[in-house]
């Protein structure tokens, strides 16, 4: 497809799903940029830092500091010029903007809660946003401040579609509203929001600004064609999430714009209905498979219950039959020893363990006794020695003395007597 040549797109899901089929038919879907909300990428840089930025989500404070620094816009202002580039405005109706310092607006990360990375609603609360900015910032919101949200964004897209022109020989706007239905016949298909209504009457009032620029061409199709299914890529049913149809019809009518009419094929559109043509023929096919697998499964589900029945029975005969034998084996025995005999040896046998009982505990009565006397008597043994002892180490003294003074009577009287000589 001469006409697009080589394909850029900034926006949401739809400019990327459009764009990507359009570079696959012409020379190459070359870059897509996400979530780059009209006022904030074209309004003035921050002048200077003075954030706590460690307050920030760590994954989201790259977005935050490109998006205050307008590095996001300098993205798209060294892009080398190219033939199309496809855009779309729900990033601009779905998160609103605050403003850091005057005329210096970011995205309002609290509606990026589960869009931009890093942003849940357990690391972006109001308490964190205010934090992080050291103040209050001032919130600028499509629904609530719809009037200031419209000035503030036509001068923005003015801005913009100026600087797409100087780069893009075409620039594609894909005129989108939020879906109401589902992609089905069910009667339970409407696909609804409370404030979906409200935000495609500010839509129109968007497109409406942009009707009579000659720098751009509004790609527009039927809304009961924008249609979302339970399995659309990106997250499954969602109000801009459509069915592959949509897409292609996009494309289509972007097509027969960039040819003046003189493509008028509907190819994408064709292609798309073939494609979907085959995965029914798919589907159908594998339901078939599944269907032939379910009454496999059901005769060996049936099969597998009769064994069980079986397993059951044959557990009951068993089961009846160890009955009867142990009912056979009380009458024999009972017609082997007579009852009250029995009953007299069981008793007899009771009393005997009784008094075995009663023996233990005399004899271990009798140990703990006899344990006690050997352990006083070694105690009286023990005393005993220690007072001899005391006793001899006492005496000894007075041993000695007695013992000295006999020694000297007996010299003393070994002398009177002449039994001792003289020197």
């Amino acid at each position: 497809m001469s006409g697009l040549g080589t394909v850029y797109s900034i926006g949401g899901c739809v400019a990327f799903e459009v764009a990507r089929r359009l570079g696959e038919a012409s020379d190459g879907h070359l870059d897509h940029f996400w979530r780059r909300p009209t006022i904030a990428l074209m309004s003035n840089p921050v002048s200077r830092f003075r954030f706590d930025l460690h307050k920030l989500p760590a994954e989201f404070v790259n977005y935050f500091v490109n998006d205050a620094a307008g590095a996001h816009r300098t993205e798209i202002e060294n892009l080398p010029a190219g033939s199309s580039v496809v855009i779309d405005v729900t990033r601009d109706i779905f998160t609103g903007i605050i403003e850091i310092e005057p005329e210096a607006f970011v995205m309002n990360p609290l509606d990026g809660l589960g869009i931009v990375a890093g942003l849940t609603t357990d690391s972006m609360t109001p308490e964190i946003l205010a934090g992080a900015l050291k103040t209050e910032p001032r919130i600028i919101a499509p629904l609530s401040d719809t009037e200031t949200f419209l000035t503030l964004w036509k001068a923005a897209i003015d801005k913009k579609i100026e600087l797409l022109s100087k780069k893009f020989e075409n620039i594609l706007l894909l005129e989108i509203y939020f879906t109401h239905k589902k992609a089905s016949f069910e009667r339970s298909s409407p696909f609804t929001s409370d404030d979906a209504a409200i935000r495609n009457s500010i839509l129109s009032s968007m497109y409406e600004h942009l009707r009579d620029n000659s720098k751009i061409n509004i790609i527009s199709i039927e809304k009961d064609h924008m249609l979302t299914g339970r399995h659309v890529a990106w997250g499954g049913p969602f109000y801009t999430h459509f069915i592959d149809e949509t897409y292609a019809l996009f494309c289509d009518a972007a097509t027969e714009v960039l040819t003046q009419g003189k493509q008028t094929d509907r190819s994408f559109l064709t292609n798309t209905a073939i494609d979907r043509a085959k995965k029914y023929e798919d589907a159908r096919h594998a339901l078939k498979n599944m269907e032939e697998r379910y009454r496999e499964a059901r005769r060996a589900l049936e099969i597998s219950e009769n064994k069980n029945f079986e397993t059951k029975d044959m557990l009951q005969k068993l089961e009846n039959e160890t009955t009867k034998r142990i009912e056979s084996l009380v009458e024999a025995l009972s017609k082997t020893i007579p009852q009250s005999e029995f009953d007299q040896q069981v008793n007899i046998i009771t009393e005997r363990e009784a008094e075995l009982e009663q023996y233990k505990a005399i004899a271990i009565e009798q140990a703990n006794q006899l344990g006690q006397a050997h352990a006083r008597i070694a105690e009286y043994s023990k005393n005993q020695e220690k007072l001899g002892a005391d006793i001899i180490a006492a005496q000894a003294p007075l041993l000695a003395r007695i013992s000295k003074s006999t020694a000297r009577r007996t010299y003393t009287l070994r002398r009177k007597l002449g039994l001792t000589p003289r020197l």
